[in-house]
Formats: C-alpha cells, structure tokens, sequence
C-alpha cells in the first residue's frame, strides 16, 4: 500500500479533502478498497467511489461515508492505496517514501550533493530537502533542477543551478 494523502477536512456531504497527494498524480482506477487511519497497520477498510482534482488538493467520496458527521472523524487521518491503483502523468510519479535517502548528484559534474532527507508540498511546486556536507539544501522539484529520478539505483540527478548552493542551510 502506498499512502494517498491527509484528510484535512470534510464537506457537508460527507466529501473528504485530501493533502499531501503525490506530485504527478492524474487519476485514481475506482472503485479501489483503500485503508484509512494514522498509519497502515492501524487503519480501516473502505471503498473510494469517487474523486476530483481542485489544484494540489484531492475530493474524494468513500462509499461508506454519506454524511459530515461520519466524514469529521477521519479528520487528520491518512489514505492508503494499492500503487497499482494510482494513474501518473508520463509514468513518472514518485512517492516520498520511494525518494527519501537517494543519492543526489550534480547531472553536469557527476559531483555527489548529498542524500534526500525530506519532501515538503508547497502550494508551486514540491521542494525536496537534501543533507549535504554544509547543510541542508532545498530544491524545487521543477524541470530545470530535477533532471532524472533512478529509484531502482535510489540516485536523483539535478542541474546545479545558479544560485542554488546559496540555498544551503
């Protein structure tokens, strides 16, 4: 199971909105039994029906819920998914769990910046938190900086660039 998101708050009609969502994410195959709790081995078993995109945020509607009432006591909750549900623009959707402690190194010198320690989901774009020697770096997870994610190698290659070492905290 991979984690979904956070339940952060509920509608009127029992919908749930979701944070946290995996960047790249384009569609859920449903209807998909998901488990919904703190963490996975403590959570409970459910149905999503349905779910829309609202920018970075996910609507989704479990069959088992039909009112606020019910939908409230999941608040701060996770969801978990089978990753074989889960549908990615160009197949390249990566989860934190799949990019935390990858190697990160400089695409242009084959220089090794340190290891991925954090993702941070931002209202942009992603920023991905790299341990280096100096300190910890933050990288936007965009084009121009995330170059290739190799997470059978567990290594992310980026461009190095101007102003970006500046960063380091």
């Amino acid at each position: 199971m991979k984690f979904l998101g956070t339940i952060i708050k509920c509608n009127d009609d029992g919908t749930l909105v979701l944070t946290d969502i995996p960047g790249e994410l384009s569609g859920l195959s449903i209807p998909a039994d998901v488990l919904i709790g703190y963490s996975e081995q403590t959570a409970s078993a459910y149905v999503l029906e349905s779910f829309e995109f609202r920018g970075k945020r996910l609507i989704v509607k479990l069959k088992q819920i039909n009112s606020y009432g019910r939908a409230k006591q999941l608040i701060e909750t996770g969801i978990f998914i089978e990753a074989d549900l889960l549908i990615f623009e160009n197949n390249e959707g990566h989860f934190v769990s799949d990019l935390v402690d990858c190697t990160v190194i400089d695409v242009d010198t084959n220089e090794i910046i340190g290891k991925l320690i954090d993702v941070y989901t931002m209202p942009a774009n992603d920023v991905w938190i790299v341990k280096t020697n100096e300190g910890e770096l933050p990288l936007p997870a965009v084009k121009e900086v995330i170059r290739d994610v190799d997470l059978e190698e567990r290594k992310i290659f980026i461009k190095m660039i101007d102003g970006l070492k500046d960063l380091i905290t």
